[in-house]
């Protein structure tokens, strides 16, 4: 054979080969486009956490800082205490009871109660 006769056939398997390369480039690119979306609109964690009960979520975020918190019992929100922006929770565990602000980017800030505090009265 001459090389006439090679250099279309090559031609056809580059071309080839690069076609395959950019189909998967495309849709690696596609599936990471979807997935920033679904990052950036919240989908994901929106589903999860609307589901999700708020004497977990308050009960989890004190026990992340250190506090004691088995079985969470209730928690209660504190109108009078929140603020727009700055929700207050009154949360009640088997072992005690705490208020809690929660407070957007920063660690809450966990107020331990006593028994005459907790709303047990």
């Amino acid at each position: 054979m001459n090389i006439c006769a090679i250099a279309p056939l090559a031609a056809a398997a580059i071309v080839t080969a690069t076609m395959r390369i950019v189909t998967a480039t495309m849709r690696r690119g596609v599936s990471l486009l979807l997935a920033a979306l679904a990052a950036l609109t919240g989908v994901g964690v929106f589903t999860a956490s609307a589901q999700e009960d708020p004497t977990n979520i308050v009960a989890d975020q004190i026990r992340a800082q250190g506090f004691k918190c088995d079985s969470p019992q209730s928690a209660k929100q504190d109108g009078q205490a929140s603020k727009p922006d700055e929700p207050v929770w009154i949360l009640q565990c088997e072992s005690g009871s705490y208020r809690v602000r929660l407070i957007p980017d920063m660690a809450a800030k966990v107020e331990p109660l006593d028994k005459s505090q907790d709303g047990n009265k």
